[in-house]
């Protein structure tokens, strides 16, 4: 891996690099939807190989030398695309066959493998392909650094007006929210659960945290923070409302869990600091909510590789905590190079070639009944 790229991502993730383990869990208390977060939170050890029964199966092999770019696409054993030459190319895993997919280069893919989004430099415009069809459509007014995917639906922040425009590129057809009342806000993570979306924002009101984005256009909190050192750089929301989110409680990294019918908030993992600065773990959440993968980064003669760990996310702690990479090469941290299977069954891992911005294989895990 390239170590300006890769610092890059790790950057992006709100990841500082080091060498060194993780902790859990810590509980904290919450007032109404405002969370106050203890000072005594106590740490136990969680990186000693745990008990979840996990097999790796044949790596499968990238037959082509072809680049990570685009960075931010989903990561499974059938598909990767990739750029070459100013065009978007797939590449099928299981028969080694290739396909250009998109007229243009892209920086983001669409989970399921269907949209593309492009940016023309010159022209300072953002177009969705639709990789299978060919199809491209203008996102107007969209720039090309507060965009995302969610799941199909494109979410974009309206560079010319104070507000969030929802754009679903299948019927051509935009929401949008308001958001004057807002001191800051984050579109680089929104999740959404039951059709319904939640995005990080901070307000003078209700303070820094989730909020839910409503069908009328009105935006409510779901639990915010008061104080300084405060950050949420990426999360999920649970099917029973619970989230589980990566980022800053009082100016200390880690993966947290709010559950929603206590209000507390649990440190389930701990970042640290090297001489490189301050480190935090990232994660990657299976379809059905029970494991997630998450990496911690190492030095390893020099050069800096990760760690990669599966554990069982059972009644808001993590459990069975397994090493299944050590000391690997990957691109950035495992938010961009893991992935599941639908049935949460199998987990996959795009590895890299050494020092070289170049795909390695996609690593292959099975978790055994």
């Amino acid at each position: 891996m390239n170590a300006n790229t890769g610092k890059a991502l790790l950057l992006v993730a709100a990841l500082s690099l080091l060498a060194g383990g993780c902790s859990m869990p810590g509980e904290a208390k919450t007032q109404g939807t405002t969370v106050v977060i203890n000072d005594d939170v106590k740490l136990e050890s969680a990186l000693a190989d745990g008990s979840l029964e996990v097999e790796r199966q044949p790596d499968v092999e990238v037959v082509k030398r072809i680049s990570h770019a685009p960075f931010d696409q989903p990561i499974n054993k059938d598909m990767v695309t990739y750029n070459e030459n100013g065009l978007l190319y797939s590449l099928d895993l299981s028969q080694g066959t290739e396909k250009k997919v998109a007229d243009r280069e892209a920086f983001m893919v669409s989970e399921n493998g269907k949209w593309a989004l492009s940016y023309d430099n010159k022209a300072q415009e953002v177009y969705a392909h639709n990789l299978l069809n060919g199809d491209k459509k203008l996102l107007e007014n969209a720039g090309p650094d507060e965009i995302l995917f969610v799941d199909e639906d494109i979410f974009y922040y309206h560079y010319k007006k104070e507000m969030i425009v929802r754009f679903d590129p299948e019927i051509n057809q935009s929401q949008t929210w308001g958001m004057s009342r807002f001191q800051d806000y984050v579109l680089n993570y929104i999740e959404k659960e039951n059709d319904v979306y939640y995005i990080v924002a901070s307000s003078e009101k209700d303070g820094y945290g989730i909020y839910r984005l409503q069908e009328d256009g009105t935006i409510e909190n779901v639990f915010s923070f008061q104080g300084e050192g405060k950050e949420i750089s990426d999360f999920s929301r649970l099917q029973d409302g619970s989230f589980l989110f990566q980022g800053m409680i009082d100016s200390e990294l880690g993966i947290f869990y709010w559950d929603k019918q206590t209000k507390n908030v649990r440190k389930l993992l701990a970042g640290g600091e090297d001489e490189e600065g301050k480190w935090n773990s990232t994660y990657k959440l299976s379809p059905d909510e029970s494991k997630i993968l998450y990496d911690t980064p190492v030095q390893v003669g020099g050069e800096y590789r990760s760690n990669v760990y599966m554990a069982e996310l059972v009644d808001g702690k993590l459990v069975n905590s397994t090493r299944i990479m050590e000391n690997v090469d990957k691109y950035g941290v495992i938010s961009y190079s893991g992935g599941w299977s639908a049935d949460s069954k199998t987990a996959y891992v795009k590895t890299s070639l050494g020092k070289e911005d170049v795909v390695g294989n996609i690593a292959v895990f099975q978790v055994e009944e």
